[in-house]
């Protein structure tokens, strides 16, 4: 098991990558990167925008299956990166970090390989990357945000009651 120095250096190197990469997208290729949101482009650069392709040249056969696959693998690396610093938030409660880790596994899998399902949709009904690309990029802050809240509020309330700060009836 790696120290947890180590996984919390490992998820601030991943995130600034992330974001280094991002802003090459971005400088490239301008307001389309929301298009694709900032996952797809952690991932590298080679941004599959909402319908599967880049600019007018296809990237994919079965663009639905890509965007669904780039969203997945994308959530799972992001809430990785959280569960690692949240390892090392924890440090003395093993299993509160260990239970967050997971959820916020499942919870990569599930909320990106909706969006991306519904980037999908929405880009074949609305043929404006600009206007989706915004739609999405404002819903992945809001899946990100709510996500780490939601997961990390009952890990830090029972990371409070082992140490004896709060309690419920003597509990």
């Amino acid at each position: 098991m790696p120290s947890m120095g180590l996984m919390t250096t490992l998820s601030l190197v991943e995130s600034g990558l992330a974001l280094i990469l991002w802003v090459a997208a971005f400088s490239t290729r301008g307001w389309s990167v929301w298009s694709t949101g900032p996952i797809d482009v952690s991932i590298g650069l080679f941004t599959f925008d909402a319908a599967g392709t880049v600019g007018d040249n296809p990237t994919s056969e079965n663009p639905f299956l890509t965007t669904i696959a780039l969203e997945t693998i994308g959530g799972v690396l992001m809430f990785a990166a959280v569960g690692f610093l949240t390892m090392s938030v924890f440090k003395k409660n093993k299993l509160s970090s260990l239970v967050f880790m997971c959820a916020a596994f499942l919870s990569g899998i599930f909320i990106f390989a909706a969006i991306g399902y519904y980037k999908v949709n929405s880009s074949a009904k609305i043929n404006n990357q600009k206007v989706t690309g915004l739609f999405i990029g404002y819903s992945w802050y809001l899946a990100m945000i709510s996500g780490v809240l939601i997961w990390s509020a009952p890990g830090a309330l029972f990371a409070a009651m082992r140490r004896g700060e709060i309690s419920f009836g003597g509990y």
